[in-house]
């Protein structure tokens, strides 16, 4: 009785381990999915950022245009030096922002992920221990019956034995 009663639980604990195993890997894959189109929608979002231009800028194009109507030709190569010099720093930034909203997206994705995993491993868990609670009862009732069956055996061996030392005599 113990021996299948053990093999009986160990198959279902088994089985929910596989389920397990098989539940998880289908949810990782399903993330990924669905993490792969969110990324690819909000990277193109990303992409198409720009940000406000810097009003220096609008006020070296100014300045270079009045000093270009003037025909002071230095002092608007100046001007077009130190607008370059702007610009190439606000594409920079421009790069820096979306470096880093892309890290933000890839850390936020990363984080859902490893809590919607969680969860799932929480529930499945919570699942386990309920086998084992469900088992250790079954283990209660099942050694309560063996115990019975033990002293049924005790009772006839007894009484047989009384029966043949009474015939005995």
């Amino acid at each position: 009785m113990q021996a299948e009663f053990d093999s009986g639980w160990e198959k279902i604990f088994q089985h929910h381990r596989i389920r397990k195993d098989v539940e998880l890997e289908n949810q990782k894959r399903n993330l990924d999915k669905i993490n792969d189109l969110v990324f690819q929608k909000e990277l193109s979002k990303i992409e198409n950022i720009k940000l406000k231009q810097n009003n220096k800028i609008k006020l070296l194009q100014n300045q270079e245009r009045l000093v270009a109507i003037n025909e002071r030709v230095e002092e608007a190569a100046n001007f077009r030096n130190e607008l370059k010099i702007v610009q190439k720093n606000n594409e920079i930034r421009l790069i820096k922002s979306k470096e880093e909203a892309i890290k933000n997206l890839k850390n936020k994705i990363n984080k859902d992920t490893l809590k919607e995993v969680k969860k799932r491993q929480d529930r499945l868990e919570l699942e386990k221990f309920n086998l084992v609670i469900e088992k250790n009862k079954a283990t209660d009732i099942i050694s309560k019956r063996i115990n019975l069956h033990i002293k049924d055996i005790d009772k006839m061996q007894s009484a047989i034995s009384t029966m043949y030392v009474e015939l005995g005599t």
